[in-house]
């Protein structure tokens, strides 16, 4: 969990967690620009103070992940919520499986709804706080490129604080693309893999709790 020295929403993000029906996992607190994952379980999901869990959150993301062992994530449904933990809007991602080809073009979730394998966080060379608000999309699309398989809860299990920079639906960088134009296409190593046929030219000219 990533603090902004605001101890209210820290605690209301803690309460949430420790509402949770399962044991087992491990919380990482991190102040804001740190860099370290840190932590030991082979499960991930990134949030930020003010980021509530519906006390069924992690019950319901290790049943998809135990029904389906192959998935590397496992995403959910989210409400975006004011100062005053009002109701401004309920979304949820739709689709399931691969997912490069949506988060190519936009942010598909906030990373507070979405439980992801460790090692598939490690492979894609982590968040790049380099990119600023869109650090979390960056994430999404290097870990989808490289096929990772992802599941998907349709209930809102997770509520998000609305702010400036994360557009209407709560997700960072809703409104910027996260690399200059071709460089998907162009630029290759260990957080860019070889390109996927036929990716290049369809998107080459257009612009993350810890669970056991």
């Amino acid at each position: 969990m990533t603090t902004y020295g605001d101890a209210t929403t820290t605690d209301t993000t803690l309460a949430s967690l420790c509402e949770q029906s399962i044991a087992g996992w491990e919380l990482v607190v991190q102040t804001c620009g740190s860099t370290e994952t840190g932590g030991s379980h082979p499960w991930l999901l990134f949030l930020d103070s003010g980021d509530t869990l519906h006390p069924g959150m992690l019950a319901r993301i290790r049943g998809a992940l135990a029904a389906n062992p192959t998935l590397d994530a496992v995403h959910c449904g989210w409400t975006l919520v004011d100062d005053a933990s009002q109701t401004l809007a309920e979304e949820r991602c739709e689709a399931d499986g691969d997912l490069f080809d949506l988060l190519a073009c936009r942010p598909a979730f906030p990373s507070c709804a979405c439980v992801v394998r460790r090692t598939v966080v490690e492979a894609a060379g982590g968040l790049d706080r380099a990119m600023g608000v869109a650090a979390d999309w960056v994430l999404w699309q290097r870990i989808a490129r490289r096929g990772a398989r992802f599941g998907r809860i349709r209930d809102a299990l997770v509520s998000r604080r609305a702010r400036a920079d994360r557009g209407a639906s709560g997700a960072a960088g809703v409104h910027r693309p996260p690399m200059r134009r071709g460089d998907d296409a162009k630029h290759r190593g260990p957080n860019r893999p070889e390109p996927r046929p036929g990716l290049a030219g369809k998107y080459g000219k257009t612009s993350l709790a810890i669970l056991e």
